[in-house]
């Protein structure tokens, strides 16, 4: 009997290894596959706006697997709004169209809200899982913002993810790198817009 015993726990530890390595593969392959995605702004232009003048940044998604896609979003953009005022927002990329609804059904709900120093910009799409998955491009602008100029200074423009989520709409809010920017007279940061005296 003690050696049957002995047979049999040698028999779990092994089962019991093996489901924890499978599940180990299975999250070690979505963190990897999700890690990749990135938000960042990035400047649209090149120069130095006046006070009064239009600085401009696109907010690009990328990263996106070939089996991943992006299907609704939820961020906050926030500034110091004695130095910029937003100005204008224009969902969808230039070139490439709206991603939420990559085969242009009309299958796509986008808005924002501003406030004081926040933007807050949202997105769903009602397009299909497979759809989304096979037509969504792997990287592509989100919305295009557009500041005024109010006053010389600097400010950070920081991306705060409130929601992600995929084509089928499983959070990925946890798997999400954010590269903001600086918008100022001589500050050093990832991005830098220098500001006319």
């Amino acid at each position: 009997a003690s050696k049957s015993h002995r047979l049999m726990e040698n028999c779990m530890k092994k089962i019991a290894g093996c489901v924890f390595l499978c599940l180990c593969a299975v999250c070690f392959h979505t963190l990897a596959q999700a890690s990749l995605i990135t938000l960042a702004l990035e400047p649209s232009s090149v120069g130095a706006p006046p006070v009064g003048g239009v600085v401009t940044f696109e907010l690009r998604a990328s990263g996106l697997a070939d089996d991943l896609s992006l299907s609704v979003f939820d961020l906050n953009i926030t500034y110091d709004p004695s130095v910029l005022s937003i100005a204008s927002v224009i969902f969808g990329d230039p070139d490439l169209g709206d991603q939420l609804d990559p085969d242009n059904l009309a299958d796509s709900i986008t808005s924002y809200i501003s406030s004081n120093g926040v933007v807050n910009l949202y997105g769903l799409s009602m397009c299909s899982a497979a759809n989304l998955e096979n037509s969504q491009e792997d990287s592509f602008i989100l919305a295009t913002l557009g500041f005024t100029v109010v006053a010389l200074g600097y400010t950070d423009l920081d991306i705060a993810v409130n929601a992600l989520g995929d084509s089928e709409a499983n959070s990925l809010s946890g798997y999400t790198k954010t590269v903001g920017a600086v918008v100022g007279p001589a500050v050093s940061g990832i991005i830098t817009i220098l500001l006319e005296e």
